[in-house]
């Protein structure tokens, strides 16, 4: 069946809709990326963007692609939590709504007091994305809830009548391709985990939301100890702060696809028990080309270096006293000044003094920069 045979829709009789479906069917084998299949629906309807999704228990976006968005706008989806059902009254509201029926803001809140609500006023008004059409696929038997936003500006082709029916007609199809792209993704990750158990390395594949999707068995007994990592109502969490909120932030830059994210990361962690080692884990991207995977990074931790050969190595390559050498690892555990001269018993000047003095040794300019040096010579 033709678009044309749609009433009400123009500007896509050149569009089938068996089209669209062969499109979703070749993102989900890698053939066309996913923003192209959707774009065969969202270009023709003169729509703002497509957003297609895998939804958790609690409503929350796990993975998902958005079409006809910068990378500039990813961040901004990121920083504006779309993802966080507590944040966008769409989510829950869809939840509520009988599987594969169409509805539209009006359904979710009155058009006067969406402008009061801030992820409305401050992000969907203005990037032209406050009237849509949503659907969402209910649960399956070990399948995933799969759920299809049409965006636009209010009252436009994605808030009419002929359009939800067309939608109402593709989305079981949309959804299935959908569903085996999920399968594909998890089946990646579970064999990238596996892959490096065979090294014995331990490894953790993570959700945006910092959920393990992946956890090889060497790395089981590093998360019951509590040690460096723990899980905590489900999502990893690093026991140093300064660790955990570096970890958090490059996992959301990742999943929000930020390009200077989009490579391998050092994380220095460090113990909570005295006296234990440091270790400095990887983070990279999990690649996602024919897949929509819920993972979307990888921890990678080697075995813990000793202290004392890192100390020497220091002091060797940039003639580090014992003591700038100490600090020097301090400051890649994510310690600063205050912290450093408290374990130390010396004063923060003290400390200042020995870091400039580090700084000028090693030829690095700030802290981050130290870390980053410390942390590849773990490696």
């Amino acid at each position: 069946m033709h678009y044309a045979a749609c009433p009400g829709i123009k500007g896509i009789a050149m569009h089938s809709e068996a089209h669209i479906i062969e499109g979703f069917w070749r993102a989900a084998h890698g053939d066309i990326g996913w923003e192209d299949a959707l774009d065969l629906l969202v270009v023709p309807l003169g729509c703002r963007s497509g957003h297609i999704g895998v939804l958790d228990r609690r409503a929350g976006i796990v993975a998902s692609i958005l079409s006809r968005a910068t990378p500039a706008d990813l961040r901004d989806v990121e920083a504006h939590r779309v993802s966080d059902p507590s944040v966008n009254p769409r989510l829950p509201h869809l939840m509520q709504t009988a599987p594969g029926l169409c509805i539209t803001d009006d359904a979710i809140i009155r058009e006067g007091a969406r402008r009061n609500l801030p992820i409305y006023r401050d992000f969907f008004l203005p990037t032209g994305t406050a009237g849509s059409a949503l659907i969402h696929s209910g649960d399956g038997i070990d399948d995933p809830r799969i759920a299809f936003a049409l965006m636009g500006a209010e009252g436009g082709p994605a808030t009419t009548a002929p359009v939800h029916r067309l939608i109402e007609r593709l989305f079981p199809a949309m959804a299935g391709a959908t569903r085996l792209a999920v399968r594909f993704g998890g089946m990646q990750a579970d064999a990238m985990v596996a892959a490096l158990d065979q090294h014995r390395r331990p490894c953790i594949a993570l959700r945006r939301d910092m959920v393990p999707t992946a956890i090889s068995p060497a790395s089981e007994g590093l998360l019951s100890s509590g040690d460096y990592l723990g899980v905590r109502h489900g999502r990893l969490y690093a026991c140093h702060r300064d660790a955990d909120r570096r970890l958090r932030s490059l996992v959301e830059r990742i999943a929000a696809l930020d390009p200077a994210a989009m490579r391998r990361h050092p994380v220095v962690l460090q113990s909570a028990l005295p006296d234990r080692p440091l270790i400095v884990a990887s983070l990279t991207p999990v690649p996602s080309r024919g897949t929509l995977s819920e993972s979307c990074a990888l921890l990678t931790l080697p075995e813990p270096a000793a202290p004392d050969e890192l100390s020497q190595l220091l002091t060797d390559l940039y003639r580090l006293t014992p003591t700038e050498a100490a600090v020097a690892l301090a400051v890649a555990a994510g310690q600063g000044p205050t912290e450093i001269a408290a374990a130390r018993g010396q004063s923060r000047e003290t400390v200042r003094t020995h870091l400039r003095a580090i700084l000028a040794k090693t030829e690095t300019r700030r802290q981050s920069e130290l870390a980053a040096l410390v942390g590849r010579l773990m490696q």
